[in-house]
């Protein structure tokens, strides 16, 4: 589901601020990134929820990313899970005749991570279910050149 992030944020922001008696954080920008890449299957009431989330637990000027990250984290646990237990409705994968190497299908999911994260490493891992580290040492050890694709 799309949304329009940046006025629908500002005014779950402000709302979660006067309901808790705080000031309003200032979101980072990896935020927007961060929250594109997810596709709330909750609907608009999740979104509202993750940021009353955030604010209810922030405690300085700049709003943390743990929050909406450990709860994205948490969805993508219960997917997998549901992959899992349903491999045969993966509806996220099509193949042609002929399979992609393991190789091939890796290199894929990386560059397509990278340009959903809008080249935010970070984010990209989390998507993946990776660290920011093994990340950075597999485009680095494969010579992904992802940089001028996005």
């Amino acid at each position: 589901m799309i949304f329009p992030f940046n006025r629908l944020q500002m005014r779950f922001y402000l709302r979660s601020a006067r309901s808790l008696n705080k000031k309003k954080p200032t979101p980072p920008k990896e935020l927007y990134t961060l929250l594109e890449t997810y596709s709330f299957p909750g609907n608009i009431r999740e979104l509202e929820f993750m940021i009353f989330d955030a604010v209810s637990g922030h405690r300085s000027k700049m709003l943390s990313l743990d929050t909406v990250m450990a709860y994205i984290n948490r969805e993508q646990d219960i997917l997998k899970t549901a992959i899992k237990i349903e491999p045969e409705r993966n509806i996220y994968v099509t193949f042609g005749d002929k399979l992609p190497t393991i190789k091939q299908s890796t290199q894929m999911l990386v560059v397509e991570a990278v340009k959903r994260a809008n080249g935010n490493l970070t984010i990209a891992a989390s998507m993946l279910g990776i660290s920011q580290q093994a990340l950075s040492k597999r485009i680095k050890g494969e010579n992904l050149e992802f940089r001028q694709k996005l």
